[in-house]
Order: C-alpha cells, then structure tokens, then sequence
C-alpha cells in the first residue's frame, strides 16, 4: 500500500507526467488486448503517464462485413465481424498516435516520424509482442530498434520471450537476436526460467515479471473500462438469472466436450459457449465471440461461478478475477509450457490443472487462495515499471 499511495501521491504533478508510445500488436484475440489494455491502464492510471498506441496501423480502420456474406461464407463474415466488435472497442479505450501508425518491420522511419517519436519520453512492448528467434515476428521493430536509434529510453515488459535455452535457438538467428535484445534498455520476462536465460544472454538482469493482466486487482478490473460491456445477446438472455460455467476455449473443446457438460451438469452451472477455432472442419468461430468484446469477455468472467479453458489468459483472467478455473491441456501435452508451468508452480495453482475422472471442488480452484502471493508479485513488477520510467 506504501507504493501505491506514493505513486498517487506524485502521479498529481504535472510536471511529473511522462509521455509513453507503446508499441502494441492489437490482434483480435482476448488476452491479447486484455493484457495490451492492462499495462495501458497502469502506464496512465498509476503512473500518470500520457500513453499512446504505435505501430499497429495494420489492425485500424476494419472493413464492416457485408450481411450478404454471412449466407455465403459463415465463417468468413464471422471472423470479420469478431474484427470490427474489437475495433470498436480498441478505438473508445486506447489513444493513438496516427503518425507512428505505421513502423516497417526494420524500424526505418520517416523524418517525420523520427521528429514525432522524438517528443516521447519511452517506448514500451509489452507480453503481446513475441521475442522468438525465428518466428514470423522476428525483426528490429519487435524490439523497438527504432526508439534505440533515437536514444529514447526502451522498456520490454514481459515480452514473451518463448525460449529459455540456446538449443532452442536455430543458429541463424542468434546473433542478431542477441544484438536485439541487448540494445533494449530495460528488460523483464514473464517465466523465472527464461529470465536467467535471458540475464546470462544480455550481460544484465532480466527481470521475472507477472503477466499484465495481473497488474490489476479484481476491483480495478470491475472498474477499469470507459465503455458498456458488448456481449451477444443470446448469452445475455442464457445467463439471466442463472448461475454459469464460462467454457472458452481456443483449440480443443471437441476433444473434451463430454467431460465439459458432465462438469457443468454435476454443479447445476448454465454452460456458456465462448470458443475459437475449434469448431469442426472449417475451424471457424462461433457467434458468442464474434459480439462479445474484451469487455465483454472480462465481464462474463467475473459474473461465472467457474470457468473451463485451455488458454494462458483464460487462466489469467480467472486468477486476476478470483474466478475459480480449471485448465485443459492440449491432448497431446504431456507436461505443461514454460509460461503455464510458471504460472501454476509461482502462485500454487497446480490442483488447477483438470485431471480426467477427478472430483472438482469449486472451492478447491478458487485463486483467492494465491492471494497474498499474487499481490507480493504485484507489487513487484510496479517497482520494475517505475524504475524503468525513471528519466536518466
């Protein structure tokens, strides 16, 4: 509480209000956005910074689906109303910058650009930006190469980062990987694993940071949006009344949809439906998602007795929200990621993890008992923000 009342307490100087560009990779995808509106939501509420997008020119300005096309291609005129339902949402919640719209993959900007980031004080990437060697992404932009040029201060919050060993490392890549990563001025990660990777790598601390969307309590989620939660009204007329089970699942509902039903069945819960590509042969999404917004999403979340997932944020969301939650492995995993293992072993959350013909004790998942251990890191990763907002 010290730090939060310290931070509020200088946040009320003008003089005091930094300017920040986060670079931001705004995809249509929930915890992608969430996590991106978390730490903008810290940046300004927290810290009192003036935050503007950057760099994400090519997720604005989303064609609106022609109605005729949803009786010719059902998954097409979907997934382009999924596009729109989250632009509308983008625009009302974040600020941009239109000038620094568009940064090419190897940072080669305009005069007129260079001129314009000038005026900023730090370029932030947060968890949605993907540090792995090799992947479509990899490219100076990613790590902010063309802030480093201008000598503006550089901060990676919890990028992730993906690898936490040089064999997983293909070799053509890692040198300039490397370079990358050194030029950045301050740098956290989001596992313990990949950050003593990492700090071996760069010569430096990589500092072992919590997931943006955790930054936030339960009550700062309830109160953090300036807009009306969309959600389909289908769901809203389902849930009325009733106590639910939030089933969102990107991948692999088919696979667990017997034990999912039987879940809900055994605990009088409404099963609600919010899945991704996991629909059958055309692996398209369904309605739910397509008029649910982040808020929206955020909301059904808070207002479910449990939610069934399979993704890192769903689990996330849940923990940030005191949700009790159960995750499903991929089929075929037999040992939980670096990000999901580092999660559940930090906040002791392995009982989380769904095993076949187990009895579920809805108090059992409940993430409040992570609580004390949750607000420690917290706090944490704030002082990490702080001290790499400090002007040198």
């Amino acid at each position: 509480m010290k730090l939060f009342s310290w931070l509020f307490k200088n946040s009320s100087k003008p003089e005091n209000r930094q300017k920040v560009a986060y670079q931001a990779f705004m995809g249509t995808n929930y915890g992608t956005i969430l996590q991106t509106f978390a730490l903008y939501h810290v940046l300004e509420k927290k810290f009192n910074c003036d935050v503007e997008i950057i760099g994400c020119g090519n997720f604005r300005n989303r064609q609106t689906p022609d109605e005729k096309l949803k009786e010719t291609n059902l998954g097409d005129y979907l997934a382009l109303t999924m596009r729109k339902t989250f632009e509308n949402f983008n625009e009302a919640e974040f600020k941009y910058n239109l000038l620094l719209d568009k940064i090419p993959p190897e940072g080669l900007l305009t005069v007129g650009q260079e001129k314009e980031l000038s005026t900023f004080d730090s370029v932030i990437c947060g968890s949605d930006q993907v540090w792995k060697p090799s992947s479509f992404w990899f490219c100076g932009k990613r790590y902010m190469n063309y802030a480093t040029k201008l000598n503006l201060n550089t901060i990676g919050y919890a990028p992730s980062v993906v690898v936490s060993s040089s064999d997983m490392v293909p070799q053509e890549y890692y040198e300039k990987w490397v370079e990358y990563m050194k030029a950045v001025r301050h740098v956290s990660t989001r596992e313990i694993s990949s950050s003593v990777f990492v700090s071996g790598l760069i010569g430096r601390i990589s500092t072992p940071v919590i997931d943006p969307t955790l930054l936030l309590t339960r009550e700062e989620w309830e109160n953090a949006f300036t807009t009306l939660p969309v959600i389909n009204v289908s769901i809203r007329n389902q849930i009325q009344d009733k106590d639910y089970c939030l089933i969102y699942f990107l991948d692999h509902f088919n696979y667990y949809k017997e034990q999912i039903f039987e879940i809900c069945k055994k605990h009088h819960l409404e099963p609600v439906l919010l899945i991704g590509r996991d629909m059958g042969v055309k692996k398209t999404l369904n309605e739910n998602c397509a008029y649910t917004d982040p808020n929206g999403f955020m909301h059904l979340i808070q207002g479910a007795k449990l939610v069934l997932c399979d993704g890192f944020h769903g689990c996330c969301t849940s923990i940030a929200n005191e949700i009790p939650f159960l995750f499903f492995k991929k089929p075929k995993m037999k040992h939980l990621d670096e990000r999901l293992s580092d999660l559940f072993v930090r906040l002791n959350l392995m009982d989380n993890v769904y095993q076949n013909g187990e009895d579920i004790d809805l108090n059992k998942l409940s993430p409040k008992r992570a609580i004390n251990e949750i607000a420690k890191q917290r706090e944490f990763s704030l002082l990490y923000l702080e001290e790499s907002l400090k002007k040198e």
